[in-house]
């Protein structure tokens, strides 16, 4: 009886996995309000986070410093505070989790495109 409890447990919670879950709680925390929690994005106010056409190299710098995005009729703003680790791994989540790519910025890659978006 012990064994097929945890068979169940296993199932059941191997549904709800998140490969990145500090990625997500952040996402939840610094971006759900517009983008929604699913990723499905607000019409013409706030682009989809799903199936967008964007390349992982761009996200640290747009979560950073924010984007006026041509299709949406509301700039994004820059989220202040976040340290390198917290960005590369919001930027993991919305493509590997959400996304489906396997694509991964390591925290020294991230740190890299974060010195040239702020340089610019």
């Amino acid at each position: 009886m012990k064994r097929i409890s945890l068979i169940l447990l296993v199932f059941f919670t191997a549904c709800d996995y998140v490969q990145y879950q500090q990625g997500k709680d952040l996402y939840v925390t610094h971006c759900a309000h517009c983008h929604m929690e699913d990723g499905s994005g607000v019409e013409d106010l706030y682009p989809a986070m799903k199936d967008m056409d964007v390349r992982i190299d761009e996200l640290p710098c747009i979560i950073t410093q924010g984007i006026n995005h041509p299709e949406t009729l509301l700039e994004m703003v820059a989220i202040e505070g976040l340290s390198d680790v917290e960005v590369s791994n919001i930027s993991n989540y919305i493509m590997s989790d959400m996304n489906g790519r396997n694509e991964e910025l390591t925290i020294k890659r991230t740190k890299t495109l974060l010195s040239q978006c702020t340089s610019q």
